[in-house]
C-alpha cells in the first residue's frame, strides 16, 4: 500500500508518504498562516524524494481538527481535490486521535492540545491490541475545567500517558491534581500531529482490517470544530 497522509491542523504542516518498500518520507511547514500555499509543494517534494507520483498513491488520509481553522480547511480542501481527482479513498483522522498514536502503544492516553484564548482541546483513548479506542470524544474545556477533568480521570488509569501542546500551560498544575505514575510527555515532537504517525497506524490496521472500514467519500470529509463561534466571528467579519 501507498499512502500520503497530511495534517495542517496546528502551526506546522506536515505530510509524509510510504514507499512499496516501506520506507517512509516527511516534510515539514512551520509557518502556520502559508498552509494552503505550502502544503502542495510539500507533496511534491516527498513524491519526487520517494520516486512517485500522485497516481501510485492508494490512499489518502488527513487530518480533520480539532485545530487552526484556516490550516484545518486548507488540508481537507487538498485532500479532496487530490482525492476527487485521482479517484482514490480517503481516511479522515481527528487531530487528538493523530496526536495520540506517538504515543507507547498501550494502556490509556490523554490528548490536551492548545485551542488559544486560555482553553484547550481534550480527548482520551486506549490501546485495543493494535487499535486506537476513544474513550472522551474532544471537546473544549477551559483550564480550571481541565484540572477538575483529570483529577476525577486520571486517578482510575494512573499509567496514563499524557501529550500535547497544552500541557507546556499547565504541566506545573498538572503535577499537583495527578498521580506520580502518570506519565507526562516532555519531548517537543511527540505532543503534536504528525503525518508520519498516521501512515505507521495505519499499517498495523491493514493488518488488523480492511481499510475500506476507515474511508470515506471525498464529499463526505468535514472539518470538526468544537469552538463553532469562532467560525461565526470569521464569517461573520
Amino acid at each position: 500500500m501507498i499512502f500520503l497522509a497530511i495534517d495542517t491542523s496546528t502551526e506546522i504542516c506536515s505530510v509524509a508518504i510510504q514507499t512499496p518498500s516501506g520506507d517512509i518520507f516527511e516534510a515539514a511547514h512551520t509557518q502556520s498562516t502559508h498552509h494552503a500555499q505550502a502544503i502542495l509543494p510539500l507533496i511534491e517534494r516527498i513524491l519526487s524524494q520517494a520516486n512517485l507520483g500522485l497516481a501510485d498513491l492508494n490512499y489518502l488520509a488527513v487530518s480533520v481538527g480539532p485545530g487552526s481553522f484556516t490550516g484545518v480547511r486548507a488540508g481537507i480542501a487538498t485532500a479532496q481535490g487530490l482525492t476527487y481527482g485521482l479517484n482514490i479513498p480517503v481516511i479522515p483522522i481527528g487531530t487528538l486521535e493523530l496526536v495520540a498514536l506517538g504515543a507507547n502503544h498501550s494502556g490509556h492516553v490523554q490528548v490536551i492540545m492548545d485551542a488559544r484564548m486560555q482553553q484547550f482541546y481534550v480527548a482520551s483513548f486506549k490501546w485495543e491490541g493494535d487499535t486506537l479506542v476513544t474513550v472522551q470524544t474532544p471537546c473544549l474545556l477551559s483550564e480550571p475545567e481541565l484540572l477538575a477533568y483529570l483529577s476525577k480521570n486520571l486517578p482510575e488509569h494512573p499509567d496514563t500517558q499524557l501529550l500535547g501542546t497544552g500541557l507546556m500551560l499547565v504541566q506545573d498544575k498538572i503535577f499537583l491534581h495527578v498521580s506520580s505514575a502518570t506519565q507526562i510527555n516532555t519531548q517537543p515532537d511527540l505532543n503534536r500531529p504528525q503525518a508520519k504517525n498516521l501512515i505507521k497506524y495505519l499499517n498495523q490496521q491493514v493488518r488488523a482490517r480492511n481499510l475500506s472500514e476507515l474511508a470515506i467519500k471525498p464529499a463526505e470529509l468535514v472539518p470538526l470544530y468544537i469552538r463553532n463561534d469562532v467560525a461565526a466571528v470569521k464569517r461573520s467579519s
